[in-house]
């Protein structure tokens, strides 16, 4: 099998210039590593795929051996190995900034199904018998198998019999003809790697959130704008003063006395900080526009800022990163000439207080100096790559981390 230690070209560059042609690119590129492989299903007009619409997946049918070194060529592009709930199924993914989607190769074992259930040495293992046991095994029903064989007939050759018709139709009617077997070792395996992937869930989002952060006048709202258009995966929330929820009309219309108003706000921006959790635990890339943590006191003296901390702790949570926007006072004053520079440069050195007094991971960036398409460009592109290895499940520690990796790459021993 002919193996390729460096690679022709960067599937990042390309995809930039030619999406269209690149999936093609790549799809012989991985037929030329593993000559075996058998595409089901890709975004490219070919008579060969069962199906060749929608998406930006290449699935690919590969045998045991063929898998490893088209893992590899993956790996050296820039894809990254993600949590796929069948174990028969390697996921890797490529996320690019232009793109509102991830680029991914799903990566089929050819003789495995379902849980734990493997092809009979017996079987005549060609790629239609191979699509018709997985939609049978996988619960999709024959139906799905006829969607994507069209003119494809339904058997599978066992030994010297040709079985077909109804008898393939159940799971029960494999197993009782000998056509799959069930494996104990990788059904194991199979429960571990899920029990790792609940423990990692239960401590982590699979999401990320971060935060812009700066003095007025720095862009954060523009660029928080910017990434949401650039992709479905991203929701910004706004951290700011313009309070318009129901507690805050209802104090306002009555003129309730303090402390109620400043609850009513505080109210408001956790309702505001759930709604970023709840979609991080989704999935989604949150963007603050504003921290959470401003609304504390980095040293409260009086009884005022030791109430305002006290309820701004219900929402005042470290983020998984911090865009922190700077620049020339006088030029920022000149954009929108709200506050005087001097106040500018006085509530820039209190962020910079409140980052360094609680150590929290933060990347300074000069919004005069870039401009903002260039200061988008830059942070889309780094967004993009946290969130990359934010979901690669080889970057998971601890015992979680352990369980999903053994089990992902054991490929499942001969019946």
């Amino acid at each position: 099998m002919a193996t390729s230690t460096q690679p022709e070209f960067r599937l990042s560059e390309l995809f930039q210039q030619d999406p269209g042609s690149t999936f093609q690119r790549l799809w012989e590129r991985i037929q030329a590593i593993a000559p075996d492989a058998f595409l089901m299903r890709a975004p490219i007009p070919s008579a060969e795929p069962f199906e060749t619409a929608g998406g930006r997946d290449l699935d690919i049918l590969l045998s045991d051996q063929s898998i490893p070194p088209v893992r590899d060529f993956l790996l050296q592009e820039g894809f990254r190995l993600e949590y796929a709930r069948p174990s028969y199924l390697a996921r890797y993914r490529l996320r690019l900034p232009q793109f509102p989607g991830p680029v991914g190769v799903d990566l089929y074992r050819a003789r495995a199904w379902g849980d734990g259930y493997l092809a009979s040495p017996s079987v005549h293992m060609t790629p239609i018998a191979g699509l018709l046991l997985r939609a049978v095994v996988d619960g999709k029903g024959p139906g799905y198998f006829a969607q994507r064989s069209q003119d494809a007939t339904p058997a599978i050759q066992l030994g010297e019999r040709v079985l077909s018709g109804s008898r393939l139709l159940t799971l029960r009617g494999l197993l009782l003809r000998g056509v799959v077997k069930p494996d104990l070792r990788w059904l194991a395996r199979t429960g571990l790697r899920r029990l790792g992937h609940l423990l990692h869930r239960l401590r982590h989002h699979s999401g990320l959130e971060i935060c812009l952060l700066g003095v007025d006048g720095t862009g954060k709202t523009s660029v928080a704008a910017g990434l949401a258009a650039m992709s479905p995966i991203v929701r910004t929330i706004y951290l700011g003063d313009n309070f318009c929820s129901w507690p805050v009309r209802f104090v306002r219309r009555f003129s309730l006395p303090r402390p109620l108003p400043q609850m009513a706000r505080h109210f408001e921006l956790f309702t505001r900080r759930l709604k970023g959790l709840i979609l991080a635990r989704r999935g989604y890339i949150v963007v603050y526009d504003r921290h959470p943590m401003e609304r504390l006191a980095i040293a409260p003296r009086t009884f005022r800022e030791r109430f305002n901390n006290l309820m701004a702790r219900a929402y005042a949570r470290p983020v998984d990163f911090i865009y922190w926007f700077q620049g020339d006072p006088q030029r920022l004053w000149e954009r929108k000439k709200e506050h005087p520079p001097e106040k500018l440069r006085d509530l820039n050195d209190l962020l910079d207080r409140m980052l360094r007094s609680r150590a929290m991971l933060f990347e300074s960036i000069d919004v005069v100096a870039n401009g903002l398409p260039e200061v988008l460009r830059l942070v889309s592109r780094d967004m993009v790559a946290r969130y990359s290895r934010h979901l690669d499940i080889a970057r998971v520690p601890g015992l979680s981390g352990k369980l999903m990796r053994t089990a992902a790459i054991m490929p499942p021993r001969a019946v």
